[in-house]
């Protein structure tokens, strides 16, 4: 799927300043797990602290993302734990990314984290590297695989999304592989 040319639905994100534009990617293949594609329009803000009760990755494709003293930028990839403390969230210019959340995406108001665990984040591009390893999926960045278990490749570069195959592009992809049932 080029992601270019994906429908966004308009979706107001909790205490959110505007609406933003969502495509559903995948719902499952574990549990309530869905990957998203997120437009924010320039400037769009979160200012109420809170957090998410699921985890957190997300693959910033273009412009700019700050969340709390995370920023992200295009080529960026970020994982913030279930749980983490959000104190705010702002766009810089027109920012999509692809969100992965581990679990039902229910945003938590509160002043108080849930976890001590902190975010991390990278910018994705050189020699293959492990992102995040959980027993529900890994995430790396590097080749497609040319087997294996089931797989989500996100071509950054080319804006393209599939599920189990790269879908016309060279890579290097963002690859999440879950466990085979």
């Amino acid at each position: 799927m080029r992601l270019d040319e994906a429908e966004l639905a308009p979706f107001e994100i909790p205490d959110g300043s505007v609406p933003v534009g969502v495509s559903y990617l995948l719902k499952g293949p574990v549990g309530r797990d869905l990957t998203l594609l997120v437009a924010f329009p320039d400037g769009w803000q979160r200012t109420v602290p809170g957090h998410y009760e699921a985890a957190e990755e997300v693959v910033v494709l273009s412009g700019r993302i700050e969340i709390g003293d995370l920023v992200l930028d295009a080529g960026d990839w970020g994982f913030m734990p279930s749980g983490w403390l959000r104190t705010s969230m702002r766009t810089v210019g027109e920012t999509v990314c692809v969100a992965r959340f581990f679990g039902p995406a229910r945003w938590v108001r509160s002043e108080l984290a849930a976890t001590d665990e902190d975010a991390r984040s990278c910018t994705l591009g050189g020699p293959a590297m492990k992102l995040l390893d959980w027993d529900r999926s890994t995430s790396w960045f590097g080749e497609a695989p040319d087997e294996g278990p089931p797989a989500e490749l996100l071509d950054p570069s080319a804006r393209t999304w599939t599920w189990g195959e790269p879908a016309g592009s060279d890579g290097p992809f963002f690859i999440r592989t879950y466990p085979s049932p």
